[in-house]
Formats: C-alpha cells, sequence, structure tokens
C-alpha cells in the first residue's frame, strides 16, 4: 500500500496543477507544501510570515522551519470532485516533496484505517527473560571466541609474512 496519493491544487491561472501528497503518521504538527510547488502555483507572494512557529524537529534533532503559510485548493486525482482548502505551512527548501499531509488531517479525514482483526499483539514472556539474557551471553561470548581467533590469524599471518621477507633477503645477500 503506497502512503502518497496523486492531488491537483489550484494555481492563481485556474490550472489545476499535479503533485503528490505524501500520508505522513509522525508529522504531528500540520501539513507541509514546498516553495517550490508554492511558486509554480503563482502563489508565492499569498505566503504569510504571520504565524505560530511549530515547535517541531527532523529525524536528526534538527529545527524544522518554515518560512510561512499558505492557503492552497486542492482535490484528489484523478477522481477527485470535492475541493479542500486548507492551511500548509511551507518548506523552505524541499526538491524531493510537494505535499506532506499531517497525522491531524489523516485521521480528521480518515485516509488510513487500521484493520483491528489483523493485529498481532506481542507481549513479553518474564519466565524467557532468563532464557534471553543466556542467548545474548552465548552471542557474545562466541562473538570474543570469533575476535580472538581473528586475531590470532592475523598475527600468524603476519608472522609468516615477516619470515618470507627475511627469507627473501637472506637469498638476496647471499652471492652467486
Amino acid at each position: 500500500m503506497a502512503f502518497n496519493k496523486d492531488i491537483r491544487l489550484l494555481s492563481t491561472t485556474d490550472d489545476w496543477i499535479p503533485g503528490i501528497a505524501l500520508l505522513d503518521t509522525q508529522c504531528h504538527v500540520g501539513n507541509w507544501v514546498s516553495y517550490r510547488l508554492v511558486e509554480e502555483l503563482g502563489l508565492a507572494s499569498s505566503i504569510s510570515t504571520i504565524f505560530d512557529l511549530p515547535n517541531i524537529f527532523d529525524a536528526n534533532h534538527a529545527p524544522v522551519l518554515p518560512c510561512g503559510v499558505v492557503n492552497l485548493r486542492w482535490k484528489w486525482s484523478p477522481q477527485g470532485t470535492r475541493v479542500h482548502t486548507n492551511q500548509f505551512y511551507v518548506f523552505p527548501s524541499s526538491n524531493h516533496l510537494d505535499v506532506v499531509f499531517g497525522v491531524d488531517f489523516i485521521k480528521s479525514e480518515g485516509l488510513l484505517q487500521v484493520n483491528e482483526a489483523f493485529i498481532l499483539t506481542l507481549v513479553r514472556d518474564k519466565k524467557s527473560d532468563q532464557k534471553v539474557k543466556a542467548a545474548i551471553e552465548q552471542a557474545r561470548e562466541r562473538n570474543e571466541a570469533e575476535k580472538a581467533a581473528l586475531r590470532d590469524k592475523r598475527k600468524q599471518q603476519e608472522q609468516q609474512k615477516r619470515g618470507e621477507s627475511q627469507q627473501r633477503q637472506s637469498h638476496q645477500g647471499v652471492p652467486k
């Protein structure tokens, strides 16, 4: 199942411009649009810099700072007939994204559903904690033994190379 959808956005020339909307359940603050797409729609002058700055961070823990907000009119494509109007934060630079719909919009529109019948509930068996710890310890010991064997093998290879080098030097020093 794809978590992106084709949409059409209304430009200032009343043309419906195609875009791709990502449904992002980890986007907990608003909906987002790329500045590039806003420019393509002819709406760069409609970006408002009067807005509450969202307190969000990217996966690298760097703050995500929009350059403003803009209201966009859009519809699902190709079969969409209902025209939506939503406010979007504007990514100052984003060449790989058109539109991101956040979790609030996804939930309000019912865009993603969970099939409760297929949820697998996994719980920790406290009795197995000792088995897990033992398995982890065995794996650690195996890993240490493999490291030691590799170190020994490297030492042997180095000694062998030194021996061969010494033999070559001794043969080269012998007059013919």
